[in-house]
């Protein structure tokens, strides 16, 4: 039993969910998207993530609608709130 409970606890430690990486950045990008608050207020994790400057697990919907958005755009930058950020992606394992 003792073994099991090791091998779960080991298991469950390297499983990852999907999140945002948010890196600010101090010089204006070529290409990026000017992000408003009411489409902040649609991705809130990203939102999360810029003000606590932290990685954040994010809901697996809102992660794969960011990510396509910005593909969309053919960029991984956003402006937001006279704030340039480069935004990294975390896959879930």
């Amino acid at each position: 039993m003792g073994i099991l409970v090791i091998f779960v606890s080991v298991w469950l430690s390297g499983c990852q969910s999907q999140g945002f990486r948010v890196y600010r950045i101090s010089e204006e990008p070529t290409n990026y998207v000017n992000m408003t608050e009411q489409q902040m207020q649609h991705f809130p994790h990203l939102k999360e993530a810029i003000l606590t400057n932290t990685s954040i697990e994010t809901p697996r919907e809102e992660f794969y609608e960011f990510k396509d958005f910005l593909e969309s755009k053919n960029t991984e930058f956003i402006q937001y709130q006279n704030e340039y950020y480069e935004i990294g992606f975390r896959f879930a394992d």
